[in-house]
């Protein structure tokens, strides 16, 4: 596990990170795969791009796991 993934993100650097004129993308689109699966579309202006606070999002309502890929 990297670095960033094991950071613990403060409540202000998360919402300073998630304000649209601080992060580098925005929603597109999901898909709901099956019972234990959610596919997010996101459009990226950059590639790679901190991506942390929307990881952390998901992990603090209940993803077991998040990953990534491109398309």
């Amino acid at each position: 596990m990297d670095a960033e993934n094991k950071r613990v993100w403060s409540l202000e650097d998360w919402l300073y990170w998630m304000q649209p004129d601080n992060r580098c993308w925005f929603w597109q689109a999901s898909k709901l795969i099956d019972e234990c699966q959610i596919r997010f579309y996101l459009n990226a202006f950059e590639w790679p791009f901190p991506w942390g606070s929307f990881r952390c999002l998901l992990l603090g309502v209940g993803a077991k796991e998040v990953t990534s890929e491109t398309v």
